[in-house]
């Protein structure tokens, strides 16, 4: 997947010089959003060297707020920064494994927020609709709550996607955005690495002219 979204990066790219313009100069903000709940059962099995451990999985809660704030440096190229914030709950169910009877459960309360610079650049390809190449650099703490303890890491978050936008009129635009994301945190000396794909919506707005011209 991730070779699939850098192909198609350079075939934006090589197709910009025909594209519309979003002009330099403008000041713009943006929200996106996603959201997903997993009432299911997933299995986990964490590996701690001499002795392993599995753990059921239920009532999985995420939501992800990411506003951004930035400028036009020049034609369809923009900059600014980034805020993610995230929150995440999960409940974890210790079971005997002849039984099956529950022993215990846990519940797991997870709030991060990460901020940092990034890149967008846009290729508007017809009269109200196209698309734009995003990347940015993060970096925060996340919060961990559960049951028994309370918990604090370091975290360095890395995304990069593309985006689809529809403008409304010339100052608002709705967009989708599909990312590639990998993230690192830092707990006791150990590194936690977690990468995988997200899909968020959201609109940006163009505070001081109109967006887009031919």
């Amino acid at each position: 997947m991730r070779n699939t979204l850098f192909i198609a990066f350079g075939l934006f790219f090589a197709f910009s010089s025909s594209a519309q313009i979003i002009k330099k100069d403008l000041l713009f903000v943006s929200a996106n959003t996603s959201f997903s709940v997993n009432s299911g059962k997933t299995l986990s099995e964490i590996d701690n060297g001499a002795t392993s451990e599995r753990k059921e999985i239920s009532n999985v809660l995420s939501l992800d707020l990411s506003p951004k704030a930035g400028i036009m440096l020049t034609d369809n190229l923009g900059a600014g920064l980034s805020v993610l914030y995230n929150y995440t709950r999960e409940t974890f169910i210790n079971r005997d494994d002849s039984t099956g009877i529950k022993i215990d459960e846990n519940k797991v309360n997870a709030s991060s927020i990460v901020a940092g610079p990034f890149l967008r650049y846009y290729l508007q390809n017809g009269e109200r609709s196209g698309m734009y190449i995003n990347a940015e650099i993060l970096a925060g703490s996340n919060n961990i709550k559960s049951d028994a303890s309370e918990s604090s890491v370091g975290i360095f978050q890395f995304n990069a996607g593309l985006g689809g936008q529809y403008f409304v009129n010339e100052n608002i635009a709705l967009e989708g955005n599909l990312n590639y994301f990998q993230r690192s945190s830092t707990f006791d000396g150990k590194t936690d690495m977690v990468s995988g794909i997200n899909f968020n919506a959201g609109f940006t707005v163009f505070l001081n002219g109109g967006a887009f011209s031919k």
